[in-house]
């Protein structure tokens, strides 16, 4: 049994269980259509092993493999001499190989039985140089990529044959438009007109889709016409259906969708009538790659308007009616939900505690009781800000920056939330930072899980405010979900002046 299907079936079970627990008690139980497709990852379990990529002073950053039943982390190989990196991302399992970006943004694979590192090439020989930004897609077979001239190719694995297949702007897509969705068995994804203005950066981005089976694409609709960003974001299939968030250039960034079945695409409601626009741009994308989020059949999302301030919406599923789920700062001040993710049965985001103290908190929402609860954390003492959360084997996991009143500085850190006692443990915060000093990569990391561990990628950062000498600890970090204790599998030390 493939890796994939393996996972359909845990999903499976995963999801007859949450229906017999009555997880989704009096709501009609949907199920979307299952699709044979998966995209890349920041680090990948695969053949029993966990691949990242790894980094150390002599050598840069490479692949590694962390074999746990073995409780070593070794270096694949040094790809790239010396200590320039290689810098793999992205990882994706197809065909029995990873697959991943490396260095000069090429395509490499990795065979576990040969423990070789291969360069995808066109089938002349010639390299392909990849837009990075963009997923690895694995669909029907094949994998799909994009490269940094704008091609969509298609690699077929059984005959190592690199394909062309059509040409789409999409190499001045930003943070949040590069994002491939797989719906109605086609790949849909955000690029440029063609006659969009050569000097564009990100103008007249529209929502394109390409057909594996009939290898076309096309412009599935022009939301703002002319030469102006319609600033499509977060593609999000839900009741087989495709929503995201758009300006047409009248009525400001609202909730749209298309229907492949009818060919339509629409604006879902006008929350806020006027060119203002309901939703905001997600310009962060640790807030904008969870600003929607599907629980208990509905689709929630972060809306705004005149009355109520930016507040918790959601799309009834059977309905298809938009309604005002709760005004957490009543009346017009907003409570600015963002970051949603399901545990345990309700639905966590973090919101701004007050009007005036800008600081964020942990809430949850319940549907079977229609309330919202803000949690009594209190690992910050000061200034708090959640970055991401995912729920892993019954805990929540957070990453978060804030300030302590003793000590100056910001710091960052991950902690785990238990929902029963409402309590959060700090399990791994990085050294003091002034203010002055930057970076921090809590807030953008990726956690995988592999045998009882989390892993994730970040660095400590102090600064010496007299010599302005900065000191950088750097690593790849494993969290022991029994403990809760964080480890580093790989770190360095780096001095800058």
């Amino acid at each position: 049994m493939s890796m994939l299907k393996y996972c359909y079936l845990i999903n499976a079970v995963v999801f007859l269980f949450m229906v017999s627990t009555k997880v989704f008690a009096n709501k009609p139980v949907y199920v979307e259509n299952q699709v044979d497709f998966s995209t890349s990852e920041s680090s990948i379990v695969y053949n029993g092993k966990l691949y990242f990529p790894g980094r150390d002073l002599e050598h840069g950053t490479e692949l590694w493999v962390y074999d746990k039943k073995v409780g070593q982390a070794t270096m694949v190989a040094n790809y790239s001499a010396g200590n320039q990196s290689f810098g793999p991302s992205k990882f994706i399992e197809y065909k029995g190989k990873i697959y991943f970006y490396g260095s000069s943004s090429e395509l490499y694979s990795f065979d576990d039985t040969t423990q070789k590192i291969e360069k995808v090439t066109l089938d002349n020989g010639s390299s392909l140089y990849l837009n990075t930004r963009s997923p690895l897609v694995a669909l029907n077979g094949k994998l799909y990529f994009f490269s940094y001239n704008d091609f969509l190719y298609s690699l077929d694995g059984d005959t190592n044959s690199v394909s062309s297949l059509a040409r789409f702007k999409r190499s001045n897509c930003h943070m949040l438009s590069c994002d491939v969705v797989v719906y109605a068995g086609k790949l849909f994804f955000i690029s440029q007109v063609p006659n969009s203005p050569s000097g564009s950066r990100y103008g007249n981005l529209e929502l394109y889709s390409y057909d594996v089976k009939t290898n076309t694409g096309k412009l599935v609709a022009e939301i703002k016409p002319g030469n102006e960003d319609s600033s499509i974001e977060k593609l999000i299939v839900f009741r087989d259906k495709l929503y995201f968030s758009a300006n047409d250039g009248i009525h400001g960034q609202e909730l749209w969708v298309h229907d492949d079945k009818t060919g339509i695409t629409s604006m879902v409601t006008d929350l806020s009538p006027g060119a203002s626009g309901g939703l905001n741009v997600f310009r962060q994308p640790w807030h904008g790659m969870s600003s929607m989020a599907i629980y208990d059949g509905d689709l929630y999302f972060s809306g705004k308007n005149a009355l109520y301030g930016e507040e918790l919406w959601k799309l009834e599923g059977t309905t298809e009616e938009v309604t005002l789920v709760a005004d957490i700062l009543p009346g017009a001040d907003s409570g600015s939900p963002h970051n949603f993710t399901v545990h345990n049965g309700k639905l966590y985001f973090s919101a701004e505690h007050n009007s005036v103290i800008k600081y964020e908190y942990l809430h949850s929402y319940s549907s079977k009781t229609n309330l919202v609860s803000k949690t009594q954390i209190n690992y910050w003492n000061k200034d708090k800000y959640v970055h991401k959360m995912e729920s892993i084997n019954g805990t929540l996991y957070v990453t978060s920056r804030g300030s302590r009143t003793t000590e100056r500085g910001w710091f960052e850190g991950v902690f785990a939330y238990d929902d029963k006692t409402d309590v959060m443990t700090e399990i791994h915060t990085n050294g003091r930072k002034t203010s002055s000093a930057s970076g921090g990569t809590f807030g953008r990391s990726w956690f995988t899980y592999y045998l009882g561990s989390i892993f994730y990628t970040a660095y400590d950062r102090y600064q010496n405010r007299y010599t302005q000498e900065n000191k950088i600890i750097s690593g790849y970090y494993e969290i022991d979900l029994a403990t809760q204790t964080s480890r580093p599998l790989i770190a360095e030390i780096v001095t800058d002046r």
